[in-house]
């Protein structure tokens, strides 16, 4: 299944795409912050062995 969710940079989306990615999914996430969007990202890839693409 592929996800998408806005507002993953913090609180309630982050925490949605957090859980999708650990049960598998491909998420797509987008968010206005895009610091905070992209420590998501390291933190996906690190923490889970995620692989991660950011758009510009």
């Amino acid at each position: 299944m592929i996800v998408f969710v806005t507002g993953a940079s913090a609180g309630l989306g982050a925490a949605i795409a957090r859980t999708f990615v650990k049960g598998g999914h491909r998420v797509i996430a987008a968010a206005r912050r895009k610091e905070r969007l992209v420590a998501l990202s390291n933190e996906l890839s690190d923490a889970l062995s995620a692989r991660t693409r950011r758009a510009r």
